[in-house]
């Protein structure tokens, strides 16, 4: 996805402005809690045990609970949760890489060329282009940083910016019929992210452990940063909870075994919702394309295990004009595909129903040769055999002929590809008679995206209000087409205009949506509505300006994006739309100094680049233009107005047009 609002103030030098006036500036709150806080257990602190504070408090390193729980620790290693991300340098090497340490790919459909390189204990990336002389051009090189994914079936590499944005990397690593390089999901097209494509807390918050951020800063409309240091791996605590209290009491002056237990979360003492909330929280996606909605005044490190799941998250499922419900088959589809089987249907009513730890244990990967046996036992403890050894079907229906140690999920759950990660293969959850050829199951298949025709409530009797049910299908839908469905606008505005509500999300939604719909007296509205219940947001205060920019009041709009900058000065949206508002009003030299961290060494910000490369053409200083026009296009070489612009400068110093063209 493109940053948001990026492109909104591009041209703000060619829009007509309206009269000023239309509103006063919001009043900023004087002060911002940038700290995470105040560190809890000062005791653990003596002992060198490290306790997060802010978004995320009171949680340690998950290898302190390998103290006491040695077992468990090494064997959840092994499970895909235990490394689902790790930092990059000194990471296992699982790719392949030709003699000379290289692995490279060619991407036809945006004729792109990738190379990843083993150097020293280290991966790093390059992407770049030919010329017609076949000279390489728009070269793009960055150390990978992170990476996320277990290697199971795959891994995708991530780069942190100077602002400490995470950036997605476009060529990803593929277990599959022995491992194969191929395009990161979602970057199958000509036109894909590049380079650019940010990894947000939503998406972290279920692939890792939470970091150590401010309070506050994990709510949605906030600066999409991380800090430098990342825990490593979704870790014991996600599901146990925070564990300072209960280390603690560990090393207390007077150890209670009581106390102890009482001082973590063993899922196994919680209800059924409860803990199987715990696994739908993050395995539960309907869609890829349309993600289950937070409750107004989560922030996305909020969930505590134990708490009752639909008051974090609304979830949220499609109608897909491609494919029928039954049809589809995404990479994260496990509870969801379960949920439509037979197995799981019938045992609702039972005081054990079939759910995930029914099969799975979370902290120990069952061994291959184990498995057969392993899932075959758990079929029988509900399905009787016959004489023969057979499991008995219902009344007219024969069991085929199948040996006494056969292999019921292969055949009943078998592993198919996915249809939005086509690279990869998962074990289909949901169990079926007949689920067809398994050979046809895992044939290539050509990616083909959702066409979201509508957006309803997976689970209808959750218990929200029909006005919030509402909310939530219309932010999800604006979500889903970039903020840019008039129905569902017109649904949103129409919902918040006759209720009021504590949160700023959805007016936060309505106000990016007025916007990009050039709607300025429904996203000022939607705007200020949302500032009064959260002033320092970032993105309400970014189109709070923004509004005020449109619609001519130019001064105003500069004394919020100041306040933006001010509050803010990670969020690099906030600093490109004030140097650009700043450029349009002739103070060229205040806009130079705001754009400078944008162009610093690590920013990939490249509409910063053009940026500057336009002042500098309008300066007539022509060598500083072209290497800044050069500079954009290596982060983004697809953007064709930076090469329109470029190119007669280019002609106009003598050098030869045809070195900028692409084989």
């Amino acid at each position: 996805m493109r940053l948001p609002l990026a492109g909104l103030l591009a041209g703000m030098v060619q829009i007509a402005l309206l009269a000023p006036g239309i509103a006063e500036p919001v009043e900023q709150p004087k002060t911002v809690a940038q700290a995470p806080g105040v560190v809890a257990h000062p005791e653990l602190a003596e002992m060198g045990i490290a306790v997060t504070a802010g978004a995320a408090a009171g949680y340690v390193p998950d290898a302190e609970c390998a103290g006491c729980h040695a077992e468990k620790w090494d064997s959840f290693q092994q499970v895909g949760m235990g490394k689902s991300f790790y930092a990059a340098r000194g990471a296992e090497v699982i790719e392949r890489f030709d003699g000379d340490g290289i692995a490279r790919f060619y991407h036809a459909p945006s004729r792109r060329y990738y190379e990843m390189e083993r150097r020293e204990d280290a991966y790093w990336f390059r992407r770049y282009q030919r010329n017609v002389a076949g000279d390489r051009i728009h070269l793009f090189e960055r150390r990978v940083d992170w990476i996320m994914g277990s290697g199971h079936h795959s891994r995708v590499y991530l780069y942190r910016t100077s602002s400490g944005e995470l950036r997605q990397l476009p060529l990803a690593w593929y277990t599959l019929d022995g491992g194969f390089w191929e395009m990161s999901p979602g970057f199958e097209f000509a036109d894909h992210p590049g380079v650019g494509r940010q990894v947000r807390r939503r998406c972290m918050a279920c692939h890792n452990g939470f970091p150590e951020v401010a309070k506050g800063s994990d709510a949605d409309g906030m600066p999409e940063v991380f800090p430098a240091s990342l825990p490593e791996g979704i870790g014991c605590q996600r599901c146990h909870g925070p564990g300072a209290a209960h280390l603690a009491e560990v090393y207390g002056d007077a150890p209670d075994t009581d106390r102890i237990k009482a001082s973590i979360v063993n899922p196994a003492d919680l209800s059924n919702t409860q803990l199987y909330g715990i696994c739908y929280g993050c395995h539960m996606q309907p869609s890829v394309a349309v993600t289950p909605e937070l409750r107004m005044g989560r922030g996305a490190y909020s969930f505590r295990p134990g708490e009752e799941l639909q008051d974090f998250k609304v979830f949220l499922d499609i109608t897909d004009s491609k494919r029928r419900q039954s049809q589809r088959f995404d990479i994260n589809h496990h509870p969801y595909r379960l949920e439509q089987s037979a197995c799981f249907l019938g045992t609702q009513d039972s005081e054990a129903p079939l759910g995930c730890l029914t099969c799975h244990d979370p902290h120990r990967k069952v061994p291959v040769a184990e498995r057969a046996d392993h899932y075959r036992q758990i079929c029988l403890s509900c399905h009787e055999v016959d004489q023969a050894g057979r499991p008995q079907l219902a009344s007219g229906y024969a069991h085929p002929e199948v040996g006494a140690q056969g292999d019921c999920v292969a055949c009943h759950m078998p592993t198919r590809r996915t249809q939005d990660v086509i690279h990869t293969t998962m074990t289909d959850h949901k169990i079926q008679r007949d689920p067809g050829s398994k050979q046809a199951l895992v044939m290539p298949m050509q990616k083909v995206p959702a066409d979201v025709t509508g957006v309803h409530l997976l689970y209808p009797d959750q218990g929200f209000s029909a006005d919030e049910a509402l909310l939530a299908r219309a932010v999800a839908t604006l979500k889903y087409s970039n903020f840019r469905h008039s129905d569902a606008t017109d649904l949103l505005q129409q919902v918040l205009g006759r209720a009021d509500f504590a949160g700023h999300e959805p007016y936060l939604a309505l106000a990016r949506a007025g916007l990009n719909a050039g709607r300025y007296e429904v996203a000022l509205a939607a705007a200020e509505a949302g500032l009064k219940r959260a002033p320092d947001n970032a993105m309400l205060l970014q189109a709070y300006a923004n509004v005020l920019y449109f619609s001519g009041a130019t001064q105003a709009a500069l004394t919020q994006m100041r306040a933006l900058v001010a509050l803010h000065p990670d969020y690099d949206n906030g600093l490109y739309n004030l140097a650009t508002t700043l450029n349009a009003t002739g103070a060229v030299a205040e806009a130079l100094e705001v754009l400078a961290p944008l162009l610093a060494e690590g920013a990939v910000h490249w509409p910063a680049w053009r940026l500057r490369a336009r002042m500098a053409a309008a300066a007539g200083e022509d060598e500083t233009a072209i290497e800044a026009y050069l500079e954009a296009l290596r982060v983004e070489p697809s953007q064709a107005q930076s090469l329109q612009e470029l190119t007669p400068i280019w002609r106009a110093t003598g050098k030869d047009p045809a070195l900028l063209q692409v084989e």
